[in-house]
């Protein structure tokens, strides 16, 4: 780590450091991290690629298999008929909707650390390990009511955030103060924002600890972000080209980027835990 702490010591600059603004400096300190834990993250992938591309196949392999293991099972019960998909009846789009909400509450966060498991073997150890995808289907209760905890503080920050909102628009109802609304929208979601991140390294923490609990994962998660949320969204912010590149090859792009990405995310877990 020396090379990073080098690279912070010179984040702002030699020829005046006592003149620079500390959110400035700070910023500059995230940027040249977050380039470094990119490229920490493509030497953790060189001559893994194959490795990661096929990991990444596997989980969606795994993740088509369940949800259709899912559609049959409530095709079995009747509940969904396969000839009134393809005619699209409103009722089949209704509980296709229903079904895809019930499977991504069931199973997200096992899945999510099955992610995290696997990606985060080529940060540690430099090498993938196939029996990693399934890791978050061992504990699959620990994991289930991590993310269940996790989407229910969420729930409750955004319904403090709605009421604010709908104060802040109530009380803001000519169209003389309407340029207003958007700024304080934007203000007035902030607290989600900020709890969507303070939780962030969650299901990294179950993957990274066998034996670590719901609450426990949860509040180390709030700990190692404390003061790194800015840090994490500077990191997110730099693969936005990357994902307007992948957009443009329809989405194959993906298969190289997603394993970066999540490499890179793995990365900085390293570094703040």
């Amino acid at each position: 780590m020396h090379g990073l702490n080098n690279l912070l010591k010179n984040a702002g600059g030699t020829s005046r450091p006592s003149s620079m603004k500390p959110l400035v400096r700070q910023q500059k300190q995230d940027l040249l991290l977050n380039k470094f834990l990119m490229g920490r993250a493509r030497a953790s992938l060189s001559g893994n690629w194959g490795m990661a591309f096929f990991g990444l196949i596997s989980l969606g392999a795994l993740f088509l298999s369940i949800a259709l293991f899912f559609v049959n099972v409530f095709v079995f019960f009747g509940l969904l008929s396969p000839s009134d998909i393809f005619e699209g009846q409103t009722r089949c789009i209704d509980n296709c909707i229903i079904i895809a909400s019930l499977f991504l509450f069931l199973f997200n966060g096992a899945f999510q650390v099955s992610f995290c498991r696997y990606f985060l073997a080529f940060t540690q150890h430099g090498e993938g390990h196939l029996e990693y995808i399934f890791k978050g289907f061992k504990r699959f209760f620990i994991v289930f009511f991590t993310s269940f905890f996790i989407h229910l503080f969420l729930f409750l920050w955004s319904i403090f955030s709605t009421l604010l909102l709908g104060g802040t628009l109530y009380y803001i109802k000519d169209k003389e103060n309407s340029v207003f609304i958007t700024p304080f929208i934007l203000v007035l979601l902030l607290p989600a924002i900020v709890a969507a991140y303070r939780y962030s390294m969650s299901f990294f923490v179950l993957a990274d600890d066998p034996d670590c609990g719901v609450f426990e994962a949860i509040a180390r998660s709030k700990e190692m972000m404390k003061g790194k949320k800015l840090k994490l969204f500077h990191l997110q912010w730099r693969f936005f080209w990357w994902h307007v590149l992948a957009l443009c090859t329809l989405g194959i792009g993906y298969f190289w980027l997603i394993p970066y990405i999540k490499t890179s995310f793995s990365e900085f877990y390293e570094n703040v835990k």
